[in-house]
């Protein structure tokens, strides 16, 4: 297990260079603990370049068998009421009508849907921010981002499974929770294999994706983008939801320039 972790560690935190000892020794201590205090002085101007990544989610030290739910304080909550009427109604793959009816939890110690098939978390608000996790996403289905999310209009970026599309990842704009005309396009294909690092940047009205090695979008533009939640989702399809399963999960916000 402590191996385990350990390699999970180095595997996010390669991007800001810090030793995988103090990234587990964030993971051992509370979320408070864990947030960094604000830099006064000389060193400022770069912590607003560099800021202090938010730990959101490691597994547990201890492994547990079965499902638990998520500890109370953890950052990340559970969305009980979304929604969305996407860019495909009535299509067999694409997001279409979604509405909540299953949840999130930790399930043999990842962070994964645990019931239902539409389920949502939330994993912050900003505007401009990074996101870094390693995920498994192996398989057939839908799962989502948004971003940007307030009063149901936003930014989506999702990804379908099948056993013949190659994967897609598309784009949609959506206002007052329906997608908007003409706004849906695919950004890029992938075929899962594996845990996989990904890394998720919007800054300066543009998203980039990262999955792996592969980069899907690299400033890929964001119209009318302005600060709001940040929500990581999985959708029904003929093939049911995508099981997705989160390993490990940091969040870092930058200051506006």
């Amino acid at each position: 297990m402590q191996d385990r972790r350990k390699w999970l560690s180095q595997m996010l935190v390669g991007a800001c260079q810090i030793s995988a000892g103090s990234f587990l020794a964030i993971g051992g201590t509370s979320i408070t603990q864990a947030q960094s205090k604000k830099i006064a002085g000389p060193n400022a101007k770069e912590a607003q370049k560099n800021p202090p990544w938010e730990i959101l989610f490691l597994p547990p030290r201890q492994r547990k068998v079965g499902v638990q739910a998520l500890p109370e304080k953890s950052p990340i909550k559970l969305v009980k009421t979304l929604n969305l009427s996407g860019p495909a109604k009535g299509h067999p793959h694409l997001l279409g009508e979604f509405a909540i009816n299953g949840e999130f939890g930790i399930l043999n110690n990842l962070l994964s849907r645990v019931t239902g098939a539409n389920a949502a978390i939330e994993i912050g608000s900003a505007h401009q921010f990074e996101l870094e996790g390693m995920m498994q996403a192996e398989g057939t289905g839908g799962w989502f981002f948004l971003l940007g999310w307030k009063d149901g209009s936003g930014h989506v970026l999702f990804q379908i499974g099948t056993r013949t599309s190659g994967s897609p990842w598309f784009h949609c704009v959506f206002k007052e929770g329906a997608a908007e005309k003409d706004s849906h396009v695919e950004f890029g294909r992938m075929e899962w294999k594996g845990s996989l690092p990904v890394s998720l940047v919007v800054k300066n009205q543009a998203a980039s994706l990262k999955v792996g090695t592969l980069q899907l979008a690299q400033n890929l533009p964001l119209r009318d983008y302005s600060e709001g939640g940040i929500v990581i989702g999985t959708y029904d399809t003929q093939y049911g939801p995508r099981n997705l399963q989160i390993q490990s999960l940091r969040l870092r916000k930058f200051a506006e320039e």
